[in-house]
């Protein structure tokens, strides 16, 4: 006897859709939510686009997909697959799909246990890994790049919300730079069917990522929120720094330029004592 689908028809309009989604991925049945996510996968490959209200649905089937996710190993295999979606989309719902997720990140953000927040960490850092090997494979386009930084700046680090999820913006300050640099010593992935071409980071884009914490330090009226980006991201390039002139000589295999010698020093130093010079910043 042929089993019914999980899934039925989907309208075109997507809204029925979204509710199905959003019932199949939240289910406590493991193959309930398995069939949930791969026909989630099919609909999003075949969308150019998805608007924000419904892609904000569809995440928040996707959120009690990964919180009723158990086992080590079973989370991590999910955190990829939910992750590994935004090179299988176009460029337009990859982006929304990954500002989505930071958005819904936040909103559940105080409701996620202490059992629960390792692996909600583990599926930002796959993330954010993924967003980075995105730009890579679009060869760091400049207009990319500052979108995803917006997303960053403007939805985790500086929100105009009254949301308690602070948490969530010292997380990505934490992992910024090992993920940035753990891409840019991988080769490029392939992005919508077709392979990334890559390219090597250049000062520009170098800035252009950085650019979310140094309006961070200046905008901010945390000093928590600076101490975590000082510590976080500028000691960490000069950490980072050392420890390769430190190898410089030993034989190994080779490792990415730290991030530090890309940048635009004397500029970046300028912006950040002009900036935090005037009477209304803290930092």
């Amino acid at each position: 006897r042929r089993q019914k689908p999980v899934l039925e028809h989907l309208k075109e309009d997507g809204a029925n859709g979204n509710s199905a989604f959003a019932r199949a991925l939240g289910s406590v049945d493991y193959m309930t939510r398995e069939k949930g996510v791969q026909a989630l996968t099919r609909w999003l490959q075949l969308r150019g686009d998805v608007p924000e209200s419904d892609m904000l649905k569809l995440w928040k089937g996707l959120y009690f997909c990964f919180w009723h996710s158990d086992k080590a190993p079973v989370q991590h295999e999910l955190a990829d697959r939910l992750a590994g979606v935004m090179h299988m989309l176009a460029e337009e719902p990859a982006f929304t799909y990954f500002a989505c997720f930071m958005a819904t990140l936040r909103r559940e953000w105080f409701g996620i246990d202490k059992h629960r927040l390792d692996k909600f960490l583990m599926l930002a850092r796959k993330f954010l890994h993924a967003a980075f090997a995105h730009l890579k494979a679009s060869k760091w386009r400049a207009d990319l790049v500052e979108r995803y930084a917006g997303v960053l700046r403007d939805g985790v680090l500086l929100p105009q919300d009254t949301l308690r999820a602070v948490g969530v913006a010292y997380h990505v300050a934490d992992i910024f730079l090992p993920e940035l640099q753990k891409v840019v010593g991988e080769p490029a992935v392939t992005v919508g069917g077709r392979p990334g071409k890559g390219a090597p980071l250049t000062p520009a884009v170098a800035r252009a990522l950085l650019q979310p914490f140094e309006d961070t330090l200046v905008r901010t009226g945390e000093q928590a929120m600076v101490t975590r980006v000082r510590e976080a991201v500028y000691e960490a390039m000069l950490e980072e720094l050392a420890d390769a002139e430190e190898q410089v000589g030993e034989e190994g295999e080779e490792k990415p330029t730290p991030l530090l010698k890309l940048l635009p020093i004397q500029e970046v130093a300028a912006a950040l004592f002009e900036a935090g010079a005037a009477p209304e910043v803290k930092a």
